[in-house]
């Protein structure tokens, strides 16, 4: 079965298909991760929910017929994680799919946080910061917030 799911494409393993790797009684979801926004599916053996497994590596499973080892990743061949069909998934080891990103510049430091764009108190320059620090130097910051070391260090000084 094909789901489309917002902007999410790509079969949903059965039960039936899931249980040729893992020890697996019941399926849950799938459900999206509120912080990397991948879809999931929970797997519950003897009646409780023990793992949590993204559906791009369960259909790898699926595809090759095989459960994944720990040091396999499925990795998405076009960097689109919202794309779980099985023809755009491929096997990496964690270190390859790191450095396949970083030289794809996918790589998503900033998952679960707000970037907003503010200027250098002393510079008056644009810089980036999260939320969450903006927030907190906001707070604390008794000179300003600064995009640098050494802005700050020149903004104490007037």
């Amino acid at each position: 079965m094909v789901w489309k799911l917002a902007n999410y494409i790509g079969p949903i393993p059965t039960l039936e298909e899931v249980k040729r790797f893992h020890e697996v009684e019941k399926l849950y979801g799938p459900y999206i991760d509120s912080k990397t926004q991948r879809r999931f599916m929970g797997l519950c053996i003897n009646g409780k929910l023990k793992r949590n497994i993204s559906v791009g590596r369960l259909n790898l499973e699926v595809k090759l017929g095989r459960k994944l080892l720990n040091y396999e990743e499925a990795d998405h061949i076009d960097e689109d994680k919202y794309n779980d069909n099985p023809n755009n998934l491929q096997i990496l080891s964690k270190v390859d799919n790191v450095s396949k990103s970083r030289k794809n510049n996918t790589v998503r430091r900033d998952i679960g946080y707000k970037i907003i764009d503010f200027n250098c108190d002393y510079c008056r320059l644009p810089f980036k910061i999260k939320e969450s620090q903006l927030r907190w130097k906001l707070k604390v910051a008794k000179f300003g917030v600064f995009c640098s070391t050494s802005c700050s260090n020149k903004g104490r000084k007037r």
